[in-house]
């Protein structure tokens, strides 16, 4: 296989495998770009996978973003699957005509110790049409080329490594550095100093390139999306994905192109081989804080070392679990930067104002959840002082609240969605009128026998509300069925109502849903309006 030539010529069978793996490598990478275009440019697709995650995941900043901005993202990356499509079709036309593969030595009046450190400027296609090394480029390009590169990489890992806490990826990424940064120096020292065979040593650097780069531009950017497109495959799996202290918008934000900066970062790996240079680690974005396991009752003497522990600058999210007598402890100021606080399968006993939930104290708060958890006291950190303007997302599951939260005003004005499931409600909470901005209301699973007009008055954004399993609703006002004519959704399943009213059909906005399922609704002969669904739904979040 090997000769003393300047050229490196492969058999029959080792040419058409090589031929093989360029053509399967492009038609990969032409086929992922297609699907990212695809996904962008049918983003108003409500039953889509892109939409989907938008209003599942991402909060209003990131979602407003793709909504003015997914055509213009897609038709980039169309146009980026022109040139792929070119590749595929040159290496298939390349394969059915040339019966051997060469790899050309490298040039005797080139720099050798740049040979062997660097890559030389060659459009991708051209690199492996030839798979070989046929221009002399000068050494100062050569070096801005790479100084750019590893300045992106170094970029896009740190940005990375702060967002994304799946541990195999990580643990793939430190292997492919591995790679990256020893291969060429050792394919180099073994093919070219000892087995003086530069043209082999020029084929495997190039080889390894490739692979390199296929892993890092199409299967890793694959093992980012799979968790969620497998959530949108399988919805009962939200849940679960939601309750966990990684937050997904973070990641979401890295994976998807929520600015132009991840729009560079993102089609960057389709047009280089190299790897990101970055230091591997679990990404510090959620903390647990497990009662149970570390055998704590949760009161703020305790909780104090442990919180103490961890590092303010890195912490995202914060969780406490399994605590059974828990208090917030006054070191939680220190965390300004948390983005989410979580209570789960817990009994809260004291949170007080000092350490009370404002736009100084946690500037950058987005959510507070508490799930699964009693409530014995009143919790006045949340409910005396104005949240930040950051913060959208309250949700409150399987927790009577009903002690407390009639006691709250303007306090949660800036929340985008309120979701109060399964939370012991006797009447809905007057804190609703003063949140203008709200986008998703939910107050299913409680007790509720109506739902004030004044409550939801002029609240323009509101896109999703969810009244279901109220079985003592047996009618909404006027006013509230006016709401139709702005809603995606609207969920009385499992209610007592009996009429909508014609005007509010007739009104209706074109994209809502109306479920109905197992309401007098869906019971009558009477002809029901194109809004209404009676197939038994569940609300995607």
């Amino acid at each position: 296989m090997l000769t003393e030539m300047k050229t490196l010529v492969f058999s029959r069978r080792i040419s058409l495998a090589l031929w093989g793996l360029i053509t399967v490598f492009y038609a990969a990478k032409t086929t992922f770009l297609l699907i990212l275009a695809t996904l962008y440019l049918n983003f108003r697709d409500t039953s889509g996978a892109l939409n989907f995650v938008t209003v599942v995941f991402l909060y209003s900043e990131s979602a407003g973003f793709l909504e003015a901005n997914h055509k213009l993202i897609g038709t980039a990356y169309a146009l980026l699957v022109v040139p792929f499509c070119y590749g595929f079709v040159r290496t298939v036309w390349l394969l059915g005509r040339n019966r051997f593969l060469t790899v050309v030595a490298p040039s005797t009046q080139a720099n050798g110790n740049t040979l062997k450190i660097m890559r030389p400027i060659e459009t991708f296609s051209k690199r492996l049409d030839s798979l070989a090394l046929e221009r002399q480029d000068s050494t100062a390009l050569l070096l801005i080329f790479e100084i750019f590169e590893v300045s992106l990489q170094t970029w896009q890992a740190y940005r990375t490594s702060k967002s994304i806490g799946n541990l195999r990826v990580n643990q793939t990424y430190g292997i492919m550095i591995l790679i990256n940064c020893w291969s060429t120096s050792m394919i180099h020292y073994v093919w070219e100093h000892k087995r003086h065979n530069p043209r082999m040593a020029r084929f495997l650097s190039v080889l390894v390139d490739l692979i390199l780069g296929f892993v890092w531009g199409v299967v890793m950017q694959g093992m980012l999306l799979w968790p969620y497109w497998s959530v949108f495959l399988d919805q009962s799996k939200i849940g679960d994905m939601l309750e966990v202290p990684e937050t997904p918008d973070r990641e979401l934000q890295q994976i998807l192109v929520l600015s132009a900066t991840n729009f560079l970062l993102n089609v960057f790996p389709f047009f280089s081989s190299a790897v990101r240079i970055y230091e591997v680690d679990v990404a510090c974005v959620g903390r647990t804080v497990n009662c149970s396991e570390l055998g704590l009752h949760g009161s703020k003497t305790e909780l104090t070392p442990v919180l103490e522990s961890f590092s303010p600058y890195l912490l995202g999210n914060l969780a406490f679990t399994d605590c059974p007598a828990l208090g917030m402890p006054s070191t939680l100021l220190e965390f300004d930067g948390v983005q989410t606080i979580a209570i789960r399968r817990s009994t809260l006993i004291e949170w007080t104002t000092d350490v009370a939930i404002n736009e100084t104290t946690f500037p950058a708060l987005q959510s507070v959840q508490m799930i699964d958890s009693i409530v014995q006291c009143v919790p006045t950190g949340i409910m005396q002082h104005r949240f930040p303007s950051s913060f959208e997302w309250l949700r409150l599951k399987s927790t009577d609240v009903n002690a407390f939260i009639h006691g709250v005003q303007d306090a949660w004005w800036s929340t985008h969605y309120f979701h109060c499931i399964d939370c012991g409600l006797d009447a809905a909470p007057q804190a609703i009128e003063y949140i203008h901005d709200l986008i998703d209301l939910e107050l299913s699973s409680n007790e509720l026998s109506t739902l004030p007009a004044s409550l939801v008055h002029g609240k323009s954004p509101l896109r999703y509300m969810t009244l279901a399993e109220n079985r003592m609703i047996r009618s909404l006002d006027a006013e509230v069925w006016a709401l139709v004519s702005q809603l995606n959704l609207l969920d009385i399943q499992g209610t007592n109502i009996s009429t909508i009213p014609v005007d509010a059909t007739n009104d209706a906005s074109s994209d809502v849903e109306i479920w109905a399922f197992g309401t007098p609704l869906c019971s009558s002969d009477s002809t029901r309006p194109p809004q209404l669904t009676c197939e038994q739904r569940e609300k995607s979040a």
